[in-house]
């Protein structure tokens, strides 16, 4: 009799020990299709599709006062402006080593600042010189086009709908009217003035997308008007006043958003869904000496004259995330962006040129090894239970 009991209770426990097992293996098969499901349906946290951005130098041109820098992709040209030395072309056929070919020296007390170009035709915003127009249609000879006195020029845009250009025009502390400028640009020669419009403390930088214009100033961070008619602008609204002391340098439209650099004063982001109702949305107090703001795309470069060259995702404009910092003890001043490198010129040395080596943490890569080591924990559960 004991022996049947034995035997019996050998059968029961093989009989659910296999039972066990397979169960076993239809949970750890379940588990790890569920995680793949689950894997290739919700997103990835940010972190895991971010990139962390290096910078290699690969040019670096000591020639003087960098302001502002302007590439031509296209024709391998690179247009630097370096204030009171005036404006240089360089051949950028080899990024590695730009050669100058040309060069437009100042008159009239002039320093040159941000430079703007429509076709072969370059306007610079002038400081004490005003407004500067070159023709370089031939890039080793290039013309003097027209200038205009009597404002001081800091940055230019333009509408091509209208033929207008638009000059931001800031030099209280030089005896001169802070108002935009606006011109007539058919025949770029003979400029036409159509207006002039007062604006509070130093206008700095100019954008215009879609008939709105958007400007900053030293009192005025962002204002925003309507150009859609040249001869009837319409403000259309401002925002709250500057920390004394300080003034916006630098504008940025990329979609509905504006970036807004300021010197002794923060980084700020405005929401311009809205042109006649903008509102700041976040600022950056750290970075409180900022003279550039570029874009490319979701990504916007921050240069910043201590902090360096700041890089953000802006994918989410509301949680802006950091991808790369850039700083060489030199100040750094403006930047022009051509796929995967940076042209950026440098006060007191003139400009360098950096590539941008990202290394990317893609999404599917950690999934995929997500899912390994599910299957892996699944492989040693298993291993166990058959024991």
């Amino acid at each position: 009799m004991t022996n049947t009991t034995d035997m019996l209770i050998c059968i029961q426990k093989h009989h659910f020990g296999m039972k066990n097992r397979t169960g076993c293996k239809c949970t750890i098969f379940l588990y790890v299709i569920c995680s793949l499901i689950i894997l290739l349906i919700l997103p990835l946290p940010p972190v895991f599709a971010s990139e962390t951005l290096t910078f290699k130098k690969i040019a670096d041109v000591t020639v003087g006062d960098g302001y502002d820098i302007l590439v031509d992709e296209s024709k391998n040209l690179c247009y630097v402006s370096f204030g009171a030395s005036g404006v240089k072309l360089y051949d950028i056929t080899s990024f590695s080593s730009p050669e100058m070919i040309s060069q437009m020296n100042e008159q009239n007390n002039g320093y040159a600042h941000q430079i703007h170009k429509i076709g072969s035709t370059i306007y610079v915003g002038d400081g004490r010189a005003g407004l500067t127009v070159y023709n370089w249609t031939i890039p080793q000879s290039p013309q003097p086009q027209n200038r205009t006195l009597g404002y001081y020029g800091w940055a230019t845009t333009s509408d091509s709908i209208t033929n207008s250009l638009f000059l931001a025009s800031g030099g209280d502390l030089f005896g001169f009217d802070t108002e935009l400028v606006l011109f007539n640009i058919s025949q770029p020669g003979q400029l036409e003035l159509l207006d002039e419009i007062p604006i509070p403390g130093d206008c700095v930088d100019v954008e215009v997308v879609s008939g709105i214009l958007y400007i900053t100033g030293e009192t005025i961070p962002l204002l925003t008007f309507n150009v859609a008619n040249v001869s009837d602008v319409v403000e259309l609204d401002q925002a709250n006043e500057n920390p004394p002391g300080s003034f916006a340098t630098d504008i940025e439209i990329v979609g509905d958003f504006a970036y807004v650099s300021n010197w002794q004063g923060p980084f700020q982001i405005f929401s311009i869904a809205d042109p006649s109702n903008i509102s700041l949305i976040h600022e950056f107090s750290e970075y409180h000496d900022s003279t550039c703001v570029e874009s490319n795309g979701e990504v916007v470069f921050l240069v910043d004259s201590i902090q360096g060259l700041v890089v953000f995702n802006v994918s989410d404009p509301l949680d802006p995330m950091i991808m790369g910092i850039y700083t060489d003890d030199q100040v750094q001043y403006r930047v022009d962006i051509v796929e995967n490198y940076i042209f950026m010129t440098q006060l007191s040395k003139g400009f360098v040129i950096l590539q941008i080596n990202p290394r990317t943490i893609s999404g599917y890569g950690i999934g995929l090894f997500i899912f390994a080591c599910v299957v892996y924990i699944g492989l040693l559960i298993q291993k166990r239970a058959l024991k």
